[in-house]
């Protein structure tokens, strides 16, 4: 009985204000006032900053292109050489070059994974 009555409403272009169910009448004046309209129906509001496949699809190409900036290879160059604590320094260069503890951790894998490709690429 309730899915009847909101299908009559729309029906009647009823607009729902509170509690109380009015209908658009054309006057100017009053609860119910305005030209009768039916409310559109919207599409899916988009969630900003979300990885789509078409940015991602484009980062790696503009990656690959472009590759690695000065710092990112003076990173990679640290890893390369290696030692006790090259993670350590590699860290407190990114985050000295970043500015935060989670882009400088984030840069450090991706350059440890890009570096990890390249001897995957060579082996």
């Amino acid at each position: 009985s309730i899915q009847l009555f909101v299908s009559l409403a729309k029906q009647l272009r009823v607009v729902f204000v509170g509690i109380l169910l009015t209908m658009s009448t054309g006057i100017a004046v009053g609860l119910s006032k305005g030209f009768p309209t039916e409310k559109k129906s919207r599409g899916p509001a988009r969630c900003k900053g979300a990885a789509t496949a078409k940015a991602t699809l484009c980062r790696e190409v503009v990656r690959e292109v472009s590759g690695l900036l000065a710092y990112e290879r003076r990173l990679m160059d640290m890893l390369k050489i290696g030692g006790a604590s090259a993670e350590k320094r590699m860290y407190k260069f990114a985050k000295k070059r970043l500015g935060s503890h989670k882009r400088a951790n984030k840069k450090k894998e991706d350059v440890k994974d890009v570096y990890a490709r390249m001897r995957a690429k060579n082996a």
